[in-house]
């Protein structure tokens, strides 16, 4: 399932983790929330945290994502049972 898992905290260039894939509004993170100056310095921080190659950058909100590889449970299919046979 595609999960945030970076948020950019301006000014610069500076990024933050987001725990759990959720997201707190920019001015609630501070200094201490910051894990990279760059995006490469964060995003080699997530790669040694998940091992997960593939990212994606999405600019306009500012976000860093990946797809962790586990089924999101709306696309999970439901087991049936078919009650007339045995």
């Amino acid at each position: 399932m595609k999960q945030d898992v970076l948020i950019r905290i301006p000014p610069g260039d500076r990024w933050a983790e987001i725990p759990d894939g959720k997201a707190k509004s920019v001015n609630e993170y501070s200094e201490k929330d910051i894990i990279g100056e760059t995006l490469t310095d964060s995003l080699a921080f997530i790669y040694n945290k998940y091992q997960i190659r593939k990212f994606d950058i999405d600019a306009g909100r500012g976000v860093v994502s990946i797809d962790d590889g586990i089924p999101s449970p709306s696309t999970t299919r439901a087991k049936w049972y078919n009650l007339y046979e045995d």
